[in-house]
């Protein structure tokens, strides 16, 4: 309830945070999960609810969006009012290292997903270890006009480093490392960037409302896709003149690249009656010339088992069917 607990926290005019509830859980931060929850087991049920939880987000001043893209993974653009949940990562008082690797500090993930031995960007001085590249055909979906392209793609095709496996020269920009992210940390730095994830954003918001608009009967000329456009107008493209939740999906697909987002989309989707091939677990999930998949999606993947100590707890919880 957003009487009980604020939708967002502010600082009030003595700097102080509102009573004392920094840090603490948002409404708002709860309303995201609970219509991801529901989006995800395809809950038709619960939409209509899920939809008043991102109507009433929507409608508060404190959020909108960053009219930058790009200015989202600066260290300025941490909490800002488009971020509606983030795990805080900090670099000066770091405790984390090789020894203590569950302390507090920073993050290691710009390291995992930046080339090794590269020495041409001034603004980087540190040692990557080349995992996670992004893929040629992540680069190509962008139009040329979109902004989001070149802030979520590290494109370093033409220089020279040491190729580790399945480098494509293309890697994650969003969370890519800078000096000035992670030289504070008084040791083991390499572990400790101070690059928070962005958990939920406002842009995430506006693209579920979309969605459950649409599910829930409402018209593809209205609501939906105002704030369909929203997002679109930001990243510098053109408005779409009525929208359909495939079009929710391929621009859920634009705007979340690298923000773990992408896989439960495809998997959900496949109850999504109106949702293209493209955007299934059982089209996109499938072997690959990278060799990033060698099986194939089925159905019994949208589920984890169920811990057998779970199971022993409880006898009325009944094994998910994952075989």
């Amino acid at each position: 309830d957003s009487k009980v607990l604020p939708l967002k926290y502010y600082k009030n005019e003595k700097g102080m945070d509102d009573e004392g509830q920094l840090g603490r859980v948002t409404a708002a931060m709860a309303y995201m999960m609970y219509a991801e929850m529901v989006m995800y087991q395809n809950d038709e049920s619960r939409f209509a609810k899920a939809l008043g939880y991102m109507k009433e987000i929507i409608a508060d001043s404190g959020f909108k969006l960053n009219p930058d893209y790009a200015a989202i993974w600066e260290t300025s653009g941490e909490w800002t009012s488009e971020s509606i949940w983030e795990i805080n990562y900090e670099q000066s008082n770091s405790e984390r290292g090789w020894g203590s690797p569950l302390a507090v500090g920073g993050t290691v993930l710009p390291t995992l997903i930046s080339p090794n031995t590269f020495t041409a960007d001034a603004e980087w001085t540190g040692e990557g270890w080349g995992f996670l590249p992004m893929r040629l055909e992540t680069y190509e979906m962008f139009s040329d006009a979109d902004k989001r392209r070149d802030a979520t793609c590290w494109d370093v095709r033409g220089t020279e480093y040491t190729v580790r496996y399945q480098d494509t020269h293309i890697w994650l920009h969003k969370y890519r490392p800078y000096d000035r992210n992670f030289k504070s940390a008084p040791f083991d730095q390499n572990l400790n960037y101070n690059n928070n994830f962005r958990y939920y954003r406002y842009a995430e918001t506006l693209l579920n409302a979309a969605e459950l608009s649409l599910r829930t009967g409402g018209s593809a000329t209205g609501e939906a896709k105002t704030w369909l456009n929203e997002v679109r107008t930001r990243a510098g493209l053109s408005e779409l003149s009525s929208v359909t939740v495939d079009d929710v999906l391929t621009e859920r697909h634009l705007e979340f690249v690298g923000e773990g987002k992408r896989y439960f989309d495809l998997v959900r989707a496949e109850g999504i009656s109106g949702a293209s091939a493209k955007n299934k677990a059982t089209t996109a999930l499938v072997p690959d010339e990278y060799g990033y998949r060698t099986n194939s999606w089925t159905a019994k993947k949208k589920f984890i088992p169920i811990a057998q100590g779970e199971l022993d707890s409880d006898p009325a919880l009944v094994q998910n069917d994952y075989k």
